[in-house]
């Protein structure tokens, strides 16, 4: 057997025994957690069989049977003659007619009374009262779509509810949302649409049944502690060589003014563009991309290890450009795809500030008539009440506005936790081919593309891996 056919023995050995320690570890940790669940089921069900909660709406029916006789035994008790509070209620009659007898001239001596207070009081009363419903039917006005028998107060309040009911929406049901709307709508998008269908595609590509030893990435920094030294310095050169490609993806970034879809759009288009243009440059050839890059990081570099940098620094671009293009992926996955019954999220978001700032227009317009006719409305001397519906205006808008405002920043710390993760499965995936190129360039082939079919390597690229590893 050859030098060189012990290598690739010894290489595939040490990869195997690498990756056995995975799936070990894997299946250490399965276990644990498997182990913690029963524990706390169990826990669970000595709690509910002490407390017998299992039996309680027995005990409360009982409870509320008897509680129901004693009552009903106590009223027996009460009416009849000679009953609890028999004496009571004979006193109260006497006291009663006593009482009517003394009223009675009162009565009579203030019929005159009665008259003046209808033509002092009641009649201009009844004039204010009528101006202030005049007033209250034009408020109701500055909502267009109210309906005619709305023009009162519990109407207008009960149409700004319905307002914020539909805004709140409801979350839908199935993989696809269906039925979503509003804000819950997006909520359960996000949480039970989303991060689910993202978790188990994740898990299908990573948490693969493997067999191994050492730690993948202790090997690697045992091994060749210089890639590590200068990754650094491959960062600064990839992004300076870079730098148009960089350029072209940033120029499409466009943010709409009260447009999240398009604003969204232009994010995806621009990772696009940079990983189109990265690419193209990787068309051109694998190998003299990296030369270039490794030309501006050259000085200093140990002689004898200029082939391994240059390999390192043709992982690292390749996984650049399947990470931007994930990235690009994920964030129309997230946001661009019908996610929320027949719409997508960035659109339900578009909607919802848009709702959210015609309330609060029609608030305003209802709540603070022009200055100019101030002096005649009917309610000008009652501001107690106006503040009350002001009060109830801001508050509306003000709940609406938290809640939309606090959603851009759910959606990005959501899109830039699956980023990381995203990030960190191609830093793995470079690990284990550097490990390999870092021996021979000869054994690149019956190693690495076995698994050729890996969902970080682009289509458009792994025709020139194939041709290099040859």
């Amino acid at each position: 057997m050859s030098q060189l056919s012990k290598d690739k023995q010894d290489l595939r050995l040490k990869v195997k025994s690498a990756l056995e320690a995975v799936v070990a570890m894997d299946e250490s940790l399965t276990k644990d957690l498997k182990s913690v669940k029963d524990g706390i089921q169990k826990g669970i069900q000595n709690v509910i069989t002490s407390l017998e909660v299992e039996t309680l709406d027995k005990k409360v029916r009982d409870d509320l049977k008897t509680l129901k006789q004693r009552i009903e035994k106590l009223n027996e008790q009460v009416e009849p003659p000679g009953g609890l509070v028999s004496g009571q209620l004979e006193q109260l009659k006497n006291a009663e007619e006593e009482f009517n007898q003394k009223t009675n001239p009162i009565t009579m001596e203030t019929r005159n009374l009665d008259q003046n207070f209808k033509s002092a009081i009641q009649q201009p009363l009844t004039q204010a009262v009528t101006a202030v419903d005049t007033a209250i039917e034009a408020l109701g006005g500055n909502f267009k779509d109210l309906k005619k028998d709305q023009n009162k107060i519990s109407g207008i309040l009960e149409h700004i509810k319905d307002k914020v009911a539909e805004i709140k929406g409801k979350g839908g049901s199935g993989w696809d949302n269906k039925g979503g709307s509003g804000l819950e709508g997006i909520a359960y998008g996000l949480i039970s649409c989303y991060a689910n269908a993202f978790k188990d595609t994740f898990e299908s590509i990573y948490l693969e049944e493997r067999n191994g030893g050492k730690s993948l990435c202790k090997t690697v920094r045992d091994h060749f502690p210089e890639l590590f030294t200068v990754r650094d310095g491959i960062k600064d050169a990839i992004k300076n060589e870079l730098q148009s490609e960089i350029n072209a993806g940033k120029g499409q970034v466009k943010i709409s003014n009260g447009e999240i879809a398009k604003s969204i759009a232009s994010v995806k288009k621009g990772c696009e563009t940079f990983a189109s243009g990265l690419d193209n440059r990787l068309k051109e050839g694998i190998g003299n991309m990296a030369g270039q890059i490794f030309g501006r990081i050259s000085k200093g570099i140990n002689r004898g290890k200029e082939q391994e940098i240059k390999y390192a620094i043709e992982a690292t671009v390749l996984g650049l450009s399947a990470t931007t293009s994930q990235v690009a992926n994920e964030i129309n996955s997230i946001l661009l795809e019908t996610r929320v019954g027949d719409k997508s999220i960035a659109e339900v978001l578009d909607k919802v500030v848009k709702d959210t700032g015609y309330l609060d227009g029609q608030l305003k317009g209802a709540i603070e008539p022009p200055s100019s006719h101030a002096s005649l409305s009917p309610t000008a001397k009652a501001p107690p009440k106006s503040w009350t519906l002001r009060s109830v205006g801001n508050n509306v808008k003000h709940d609406l506005q938290k809640a939309v405002e606090g959603l851009p920043g759910a959606v990005t710390q959501f899109n830039d936790a699956a980023v990381k993760e995203i990030k960190e499965a191609a830093k793995t995936d470079m690990q284990a081919v550097q490990i390999i190129l870092n021996h021979s360039q000869f054994i690149f082939q019956p190693v690495f593309f076995s698994d050729v079919s890996s969902p970080f390597l682009p289509p458009s690229l792994r025709y020139e891996f194939l041709c290099t590893a040859r």
